[in-house]
């Protein structure tokens, strides 16, 4: 029964990540194709108000920040109400005041995930911006890399983009920063509910409150509960990032075209290219 059980899972999680994965990838695609037709749009004087390098940053690794939202967020967040879902209705039925203990202290989590939460998403504008920047500076370059080396100008260009890189490295070490004192906290609030589960048990046992089995299947529940809980942290973490990612992306695409398309206009249907149509020479 172990064994089919577990092969049940390993299906179902399988299932679930080929599904919830396959659709991130289906919406980062409409996504780019999206923003590459709204662009095509767009007149002259936009692309001169923003940087190819911006552009290309937000068309890049903020659409995949809005698929890791879409795919693993959204994964994480169901495996955490299944997980819920299938072992509180069972914790409750052994114990309710020792499962409630136990589950009580997990209110704090989200307490201290909103106190984090605009200080996630500003640090993670700042790396999106100064990676815009420093692939700015990097498309500058490349396409005019002629004038570079004619006026000699390799070790200014050098030093910019050491500014910037480092400027780079700041944000994202200041945002890992962050990242590294929230989850582990995450992961100790978690475990708390097992000191606590610990120190009541303690007493319940020789009161004749709950037995030895039941006390040791409320440890094992609890402790299955740590993981889910504490994988809310990478869960918000993706969220910050959709989120600033999303208006990045919002900013291109809700921006109208001066140049339309009359709703007369009448439109000439594709001729096919033909090999024998190109005159021989």
């Amino acid at each position: 029964m172990i064994a089919a059980l577990a092969s049940v899972m390993f299906v179902i999680r399988m299932v679930s990540r080929i599904l919830l994965f396959g659709v991130g990838r289906r919406v980062e695609f409409d996504l780019k194709q999206q923003i590459f037709e709204h662009l095509l749009s767009l007149e002259p004087s936009y692309f001169a108000a923003n940087t190819a390098g911006d552009l290309i940053n937000r068309a890049t690794s903020d659409v995949d920040n809005i698929r890791r939202l879409v795919g693993f967020a959204v994964l994480s967040v169901a495996n955490t109400l299944f997980a819920y879902a299938l072992r509180l209705p069972v914790m409750l039925g052994i114990e309710p005041v020792l499962s409630l203990a136990a589950i009580a202290i997990y209110p704090l989590i989200m307490i201290l995930v909103q106190a984090f939460s605009d200080r996630l998403r500003s640090e993670q504008l700042a790396v999106q911006q100064c990676l815009s920047d420093l692939s700015e500076l990097v498309q500058e370059d490349m396409s005019g890399i002629s004038l570079i080396k004619i006026y000699a100008q390799e070790t200014t260009e050098q030093q910019e983009f050491a500014a910037l890189n480092q400027a780079l490295l700041k944000a994202n070490l200041q945002l890992a920063k962050t990242r590294n004192i929230l989850f582990p906290v995450l992961g100790g609030i978690a475990s708390i509910s097992l000191l606590v589960l610990l120190g009541l048990g303690g007493r319940a046992i020789p009161a004749g409150q709950i037995s030895v089995g039941d006390f040791v299947a409320l440890l094992l529940y609890t402790e299955q509960l740590i993981f889910p809980t504490a994988l809310l942290g990478f869960t918000i973490t993706a969220y910050q990032r959709g989120e600033v990612s999303i208006d990045r992306i919002e900013s291109i695409l809700t921006v109208q075209p001066q140049v339309q398309n009359s709703p007369q206009t009448l439109t000439i249907a594709k001729q096919p290219c033909r090999a024998n149509s190109v005159p021989k020479t």
